[in-house]
């Protein structure tokens, strides 16, 4: 327990020191934790697609069994998946060009809605060096200030000044380099669930129409 508080203090120390533009870079951290464990959460296979629902779309191979795959997409309606194969199943006997376009539209769609929320990281990841670099520049007009104001003859004053400025070079890249990282992570995760889901879908059809569309 002293441990973790005497961490804590360590911690409130360092944010005190160094200067105002850690608490925005501190701010950010906590918004891009948040946004990070929530996509984590969401971006589970289970909840993209369920094997319980791919084992159903694997046994169908014919019209027979399309009424009930269908009822159980709906069941499923929070699952991109599903919302893409119940496009798929409404249009299947339409123009071959408007089926297509109507699956693209929904999984481009379900794509850019389980990309939203990586914006947040992307932003992050950019304006935290930036913030990290507009406290540093502070820092050391406050440096140069002081050595304006008292001379050289107290470097620990001087010191104060580049110590903040770089606290805030350090604070900015800490957030930014994780934030860039799982963004880019997340970002190739969302565009390999959307091959698959396509991959899911084109064999679906080519089973129930006997064609690849």
């Amino acid at each position: 327990m002293n441990w973790i508080v005497g961490h804590l203090q360590s911690a409130i120390v360092t944010i005190q020191e160094g200067g105002v533009m850690m608490y925005p870079i501190l701010l950010s951290s906590v918004i891009a934790l948040a946004v990070a464990l929530e996509r984590f959460y969401h971006l589970r296979r289970k909840r993209i697609m369920p094997e319980s629902l791919l084992k159903e779309v694997r046994a169908c191979k014919g019209e027979e069994c399309v009424d009930h795959l269908y009822h159980l997409c709906s069941h499923y309606a929070e699952v991109p998946i599903a919302r893409i194969l119940k496009v798929a199943i409404e249009t299947r006997f339409s123009d071959r060009a408007k089926m297509e376009q109507a699956i693209e539209n929904v999984g481009r769609h379900e794509a850019a809605l389980m990309a939203s929320k990586l914006r947040v990281l992307g932003v992050i990841a950019n304006l935290a060096p930036m913030m990290g670099l507009l406290g540093t520049v502070l820092g050391m007009i406050h440096a140069f200030t002081t050595i304006a104001q008292v001379g050289t003859g107290q470097p620990s004053l001087v010191a104060r000044g580049i110590s903040e400025a770089l606290l805030t070079t350090a604070a900015g890249l800490i957030v930014a380099i994780p934030c860039l990282a799982i963004y880019h992570y997340l970002k190739a995760k969302v565009e390999r669930y959307a091959v698959e889901m396509e991959e899911v879908v084109d064999g679906f059809l080519n089973r129930v129409l006997g064609e690849v569309k």
